[in-house]
C-alpha cells in the first residue's frame, strides 16, 4: 500500500483507491476486521471520544447550529427579531404560510450576500423574489414601476367583456364522421 500522508491530496486519493480495491478483493477479511473492532469496543470508544470532544457543539439544537453557522445569529436572536416584526414579513407584512417543513411558524432570515449581514425576516415568496432580482434595489424599483405602469394603462382602458356565442356544429363533426 502507498505511504499515508494526510496533507498531500494526491496521496490521500491514492490511499483511498488502494483501500477500496483491497476491500473489494477481500470482503471476508473486511467483514472479520469490522466484527473484531465492534467486539473489542474500539468503535464505541471512538464514538464516545467524539461525543466528549464535541459536547458543547452537540448541546446546541440543530436549528441553532444551522443559524449560527449560516447567519451568525442564535435561535433566541431569531425569535427576538420575529417578535419585533410581530411575526410578519418585513416586505409584504404577511404571516408565514404553513409549509411542509416549517409548519407555518418561521420566516426566512434575509441577509446581504456580499457582507453576510442579517437584514430582517421575510416570507419565502419575498425572500425568493429578492434573490431572483439579484438583491439589486434598482432592479426592484424598475419591477415596481413596470407593475404600476401596466396596471395604470390597463385600468384606464378596460377591455369590454365579450359575450360568448354558441356555434352549432355540422352533424358530421358532431358525431366524429
Amino acid at each position: 500500500m502507498p505511504y499515508k500522508d494526510p496533507k498531500d491530496p494526491r496521496k490521500r486519493e491514492s490511499q483511498r483507491r488502494a483501500t477500496a480495491a483491497w476491500n473489494a478483493r477481500n470482503p471476508d477479511k473486511l467483514r472479520e476486521l469490522r466484527r473484531r473492532r465492534v467486539l473489542s469496543g474500539r468503535m464505541k470508544q471512538s464514538v464516545d471520544k467524539y461525543e466528549a470532544k464535541n459536547k458543547a457543539k452537540r448541546a446546541l439544537s440543530r436549528p441553532d447550529q444551522r443559524m449560527r453557522r449560516k447567519y451568525g445569529i442564535s435561535e433566541r436572536e431569531y425569535w427576538r427579531m420575529f417578535e419585533a416584526q410581530d411575526g410578519k414579513c418585513a416586505i409584504c407584512l404577511s404571516e408565514p404560510r404553513p409549509t411542509k417543513h416549517s409548519g407555518g411558524q418561521k420566516l426566512h432570515v434575509d441577509h446581504d450576500h456580499r457582507t453576510d449581514r442579517v437584514r430582517d425576516l421575510l416570507c419565502m415568496s419575498c425572500n425568493r423574489a429578492l434573490g431572483f432580482l439579484g438583491d439589486n434595489p434598482e432592479t426592484v424599483r424598475r419591477a415596481a414601476a413596470y407593475l404600476e405602469g401596466w396596471a395604470a394603462t390597463h385600468r384606464a382602458h378596460p377591455e369590454p367583456q365579450q359575450e360568448m356565442k354558441l356555434v352549432e356544429l355540422p352533424k358530421e363533426v358532431e358525431h366524429g364522421r
